[in-house]
């Protein structure tokens, strides 16, 4: 799996995860997209570096995020609709952090794992209950309609088209029509 020493979250970013070596340094797994990569810095990091491009930090945006009763939420880019949730206390290992704007559907896999089927097609398992994940899910939700109406914000929405759409201009009536 190729290994980055640096990475921006964007609008394509599905999930970052801790993941360890050997020697016990932690390094997150990305996925953006269709690809799974590594990179050099803990998930928190990357979230910082992040953060500092919006000018704000890691621990402001968490005091925000419960100043709104969300709990652990973190807006990175709302014109975006990049909205992070962990599935896990930040004190714990093993964090995931899902984009909320990823998340297609989920199921119990048993009493204490959860199946997150992403916009991407990825299939991902967590050692989490169904219960806490959906209660992750929507404070995030709430956060991000919250935040919505207080900055008047629009909310983004990616759909992804279900067959091949092909355009044609019409120079005679200086229109384009949209086809399936």
């Amino acid at each position: 799996m190729e290994m980055k020493n640096r990475y921006l979250i964007n609008e394509r970013t599905v999930m970052l995860a801790e993941e360890y070596d050997k020697r016990g340094k932690c390094f997150s797994k990305v996925i953006e997209g269709y690809y799974t990569f590594l990179v050099n810095m803990t998930p928190v990091e990357i979230i910082e570096e992040a953060l500092r491009r919006e000018l704000t930090n890691f621990d402001r945006a968490l005091n925000y995020s419960e100043l709104l009763e969300s709990k652990k939420t973190i807006c990175l880019n709302p014109h975006l609709g990049i909205i992070l949730f962990p599935t896990q206390s930040l004190k714990k290992q093993n964090s995931e952090w899902f984009s909320l704007l990823h998340i297609k559907n989920k199921r119990a896999l048993g009493m204490r794992r959860t199946e997150v089927c992403t916009s991407f097609g990825h299939k991902i398992v967590i050692d989490i209950k169904f219960s806490t994940f959906n209660t992750k899910e929507r404070r995030a939700y709430q956060f991000r309609n919250i935040l919505s109406k207080q900055q008047n914000y629009p909310l983004t929405f990616y759909l992804e088209p279900k067959g091949v759409l092909s355009m044609k201009n019409d120079p005679d009536e200086n229109t384009s029509v949209i086809k399936r």
